[in-house]
């Protein structure tokens, strides 16, 4: 049991249907491994709009975080999936839990 929190802050949200579809395997995939892995109790989803017009995604949570390993923190599969969409994804540890930053450019994903 986990309490979600989802905060937009421009609606309506503009997407194609294909980057809808997309984010929602994101979003579906960094809560399961929040949950999964992470072992938290609350997950918080951030969706905006920046500056440039692109897709600014934060997801956190209060969990355990990622391992502290000497390689990079990195979900590979969503990792993967923001890259062929050409956007970015940054992953950092927090106290607790950890974050994942997701800018996303809606001209190139749309």
């Amino acid at each position: 049991h986990i309490q979600p929190r989802l905060e937009v802050e421009q609606r309506p949200l503009s997407v194609s249907i294909h980057l809808a579809y997309e984010l929602r395997q994101v979003l579906r995939e960094a809560v399961a491994n929040a949950v999964r892995h992470g072992r938290c109790r609350t997950v918080e989803v951030r969706l905006a709009m920046d500056e440039a017009g692109g897709l600014r995604i934060l997801i956190s949570d209060d969990g355990e975080g990622f391992p502290k390993t000497t390689g990079a923190l990195r979900p590979r599969s969503i990792s993967e999936r923001i890259e062929t969409l050409g956007g970015t994804i940054a992953v950092s540890n927090r106290d607790p839990g950890a974050v994942l930053d997701i800018d996303l450019p809606i001209r190139m994903a749309a």
